[in-house]
């Protein structure tokens, strides 16, 4: 079975978020040694409406690809037939800076369609020994690695089945800001008609 990751397709008929948090410790800089954070995002998801358009699409992507909100009807369809992820609340705040004239754009008090954060609860580590990823750096001082994520047209990123331990969208340890699904998934989204959402194929399920 294919897999594939979750992808903004962005498509500017729809309104764009941004994201505004929330990170946990609160009060943390960066490794000295790498200079990567040393937050992780956790709920609820906080984000700010940026001008442009106020049409919201069932998906929305307020950290690139790395985070997701999609619409309750979203959620439900998923919650029915597939696993790894939850529900989580999103709080919106309101950004001034954002504010221009004679642009379309979602405004606070908010009264459009519930939003959900589509939280990844299941984790999963490809297998390196066959996979075409390389670890380009490992920090010393706070043990994040970095690698190197090919495409399928430039060799195989496999997923041991058993890795997944049932879950059909998950994050890979090798790449923690993409969310990733099973080809079932894809075909459900694709087949329901929902907005403003991409895949990219990322590899493969392996026995």
């Amino acid at each position: 079975m294919k897999l594939f990751r979750f992808h903004d397709p962005s498509d500017y008929r729809y309104a764009e978020a941004g994201r505004r948090g929330t990170w946990s410790p609160a009060h943390v800089g960066v490794c000295p040694e790498c200079t990567a954070s040393r937050q992780t995002r956790v709920p609820p998801l906080k984000i700010a409406w940026e001008p442009g358009a106020d049409v919201i699409g069932d998906f929305t992507w307020p950290g690139f690809d790395s985070d997701i909100a999609v619409q309750d009807h979203v959620l439900a369809t998923l919650s029915q037939q597939f696993s790894g992820f939850e529900g989580q609340p999103i709080e919106m705040v309101d950004d001034p800076t954002r504010r221009r004239r004679k642009q379309p754009m979602v405004t606070l008090p908010y009264q459009g369609p519930r939003l959900f954060d589509l939280w990844v609860t299941a984790w999963a580590s490809a297998d390196r020994d066959r996979s075409t990823i390389e670890l380009e750096y490992a920090c010393r001082t706070c043990r994040q690695e970095q690698w190197r994520m090919r495409l399928p047209s430039e060799g195989e990123i496999l997923v041991p089945e058993r890795a997944l331990d049932g879950a059909s969208i998950f994050r890979l340890n090798e790449a923690p800001a993409w969310i990733a699904c099973t080809e079932a998934v894809k075909r459900v989204v694709e087949a329901q008609g929902f907005t403003n959402v991409a895949f990219i194929e990322l590899g493969s399920m392996s026995m």
